[in-house]
């Protein structure tokens, strides 16, 4: 059953969980990156949107993208966008720079983006 936080309008798994409801607009987290950053970021939103119901939401610290749970944090930069992603299994292969182990079923993975020239294959999997 989820929870839906009566401030912010978020969606939860848990009932009461805690989280920031400061967030602005996929506008203003772009706002101070330079043009092929934003231009990478709105084509990696506008890919995850082909996957299915997704919900792109933005926090503090960045912009998430879920289903029932998000799976991908997106933390725009100046010249570059910080990503993470969960998935089941570890990739180590670049461009993954760092990766750690969430919980028994789920390892996060870093990868940092330019450009869109960077969102290859590897990462859309």
């Amino acid at each position: 059953m989820s929870w839906t936080c009566p401030k912010c309008s978020r969606v939860f798994k848990n009932n009461r969980q805690s989280h920031d409801c400061t967030f602005g607009s996929v506008t203003l987290h772009l706002s101070k990156s330079n043009a092929a950053v934003q231009e990478a970021a709105h084509y990696l939103l506008d890919y995850t949107r082909k996957l299915g119901a997704v919900q792109i939401s933005t926090v503090k610290s960045g912009i998430l993208v879920g289903g029932t749970a998000n799976f991908l944090s997106i933390r725009p930069k100046k010249e570059r966008l910080e990503i993470e992603f969960l998935l089941k299994e570890e990739l180590t292969e670049f461009p993954v720079y760092r990766t750690f182990h969430v919980s028994k079923t789920k390892v996060a993975h870093f990868v940092s983006v330019d450009s869109t020239a960077d969102i290859d294959a590897q990462l859309k999997a």
